[in-house]
């Protein structure tokens, strides 16, 4: 780049310079040659250098890229930020608490029921010892019904304390993505009648009717059957409980298209507006007398049928009893295969009826 001036040049020697540090040009110490130099063809004043138009840019130079303009509305403060993560960090403590405390309560009634079936058979053996010590031939007589109902009572609390550990074991599992599922083609009727075995034992206990309605047909599904026999098992479990005595449960299997439809509906009070939302939470529990417990059952069944690439939701109306619905996709499996199921994120939603 070549500079010219239109003013004579000046020995050097006749420049003047400015009294002011090495990097800095005072006012009115401009040498003269320097007052009208050409850069370019284009004259420019170095005393005040945005008098003069720049010159054109070459067609041919590409234009420099503009800085992003700045939104007009400012960002949150960092101190919401950290506000939300305090109370964020709040809430998972207050719901782990809250969770220790319902495992205690569960956990603590059957050990009970242990507990006091087994003092009472100590007492009874021991009673029948001395018996004999003391010269009693039979010594006390051991009452064999009363025994085997105290013997029975324990082996349901076992199966209660069982049933919890491996609630929170399969909810871990569905959570990280871990659970496996041996899956193959299955009889979706003929799970249905072997889960009723057992159910319909524990609804005449309590005076409620099992009804099923189900195709003569067979509806092949593509499943893991024992997960298919425990989701039926829970929705079945939920709606005796909450079925009044004297009432009934309507457990309907359909064939449709492509899917097999399972339909679990009680005559109990329904589900109110606001816990429907929430009922597939993992341990929610609705706000009735009925309501004890972890409330794992839906939150695992969501899982276990999420796995199947089915569907499950609720229909109810408060007051009105409550129905709850599933679909397994049917498919013509040869041969049983191991899958290793997605992880499962929660809820799910869920109709109204």
């Amino acid at each position: 780049m070549t500079y010219t001036s239109d003013v004579p040049a000046k020995p050097p020697s006749d420049l003047t310079h400015a009294p002011s540090a090495p990097h800095s040009i005072a006012p009115n110490t401009v040498p003269n040659e320097l007052l009208g130099m050409r850069l370019n063809d284009t004259v420019v004043d170095v005393r005040s250098p945005l008098a003069r138009p720049a010159p054109p840019r070459p067609a041919s130079e590409p234009a420099l890229p503009r800085p992003p303009a700045r939104h007009a509305t400012p960002g949150p403060a960092p101190i919401d930020g950290v506000i939300a993560e305090r109370d964020k960090a709040l809430k998972m403590v207050a719901a782990r608490e809250g969770i220790l405390h319902i495992v205690a309560h569960d956990l603590r009634n059957p050990l009970n029921l242990v507990k006091v079936g087994g003092s009472l058979l100590t007492r009874m053996v021991r009673a029948h010892n001395e018996a004999i010590r003391a010269g009693a031939d039979d010594g006390a007589p051991l009452d064999p019904e009363r025994i085997t109902q105290v013997a029975d009572t324990l082996v349901i609390a076992v199966r209660r304390m069982e049933r919890l550990i491996s609630d929170l074991l399969d909810l871990e599992a569905l959570d990280k993505g871990a659970l496996r599922l041996v899956r193959g083609p299955a009889n979706a009727a003929t799970i249905v009648d072997e889960v009723l075995v057992e159910m319909r034992a524990k609804a005449a206990e309590k005076g409620v009717e099992i009804v099923a309605e189900k195709p003569r047909n067979p509806v092949i599904i593509d499943c893991d059957k024992d997960r298919i026999a425990q989701i039926l098992e829970n929705l079945l479990g939920n709606a005796i409980r909450f079925t009044p005595t004297g009432k009934r449960v309507t457990l309907r299997l359909r064939e449709q298209q492509s899917e097999a439809r399972f339909e679990v509906a009680d005559e109990g009070p329904g589900i109110a507006d606001q816990d429907l939302p929430r009922i597939f939470d993992p341990y929610y529990r609705a706000e009735v007398p009925q309501g004890r417990g972890l409330g794992l059952g839906l939150s695992i069944s969501l899982g276990l049928v999420r796995a199947h690439n089915g569907a499950i939701w609720a229909e109810s109306a408060h007051g009105h009893g409550a129905t709850f619905v599933f679909t397994m996709p049917r498919r013509d499996i040869k041969r049983d295969t191991m899958v290793e199921m997605p992880a499962i994120k929660l809820p799910q939603p869920i109709r109204k009826r």
